[in-house]
């Protein structure tokens, strides 16, 4: 399988669809949604150096160790919300 990596996160290609994912452990709860789209309202607002996880946790709606349950790291919340806004870019 191909890889590369980003951010410090091993990429791999998913068998059969051309597409690249960060080789990691996310669980998607109930308040994953929610927790993207707080964090994509942070990271635009503040970038990925002015972002802090007290201020991306309080914009979700959702407690730190919530946010912590769903991403170990901001910077595994960066890459995951980056490809989520490539997703939707795309119109996936």
């Amino acid at each position: 399988m191909p890889h590369g990596h980003i951010c410090g996160y091993r990429l791999v290609q998913c068998k059969g669809s051309g597409r690249m994912n960060v080789d990691a452990q996310i669980k998607k709860g109930r308040k994953y949604d929610q927790v993207i789209e707080g964090a994509r309202e942070v990271f635009m607002a503040d970038g990925f150096e002015g972002a802090s996880v007290d201020t991306i946790a309080k914009c979700a709606g959702v407690s730190k160790a919530t946010l912590y349950s769903y991403f170990a790291d901001k910077r595994l919340l960066f890459v995951e919300v980056a490809c989520a806004e490539c997703r939707r870019q795309a119109g996936e």
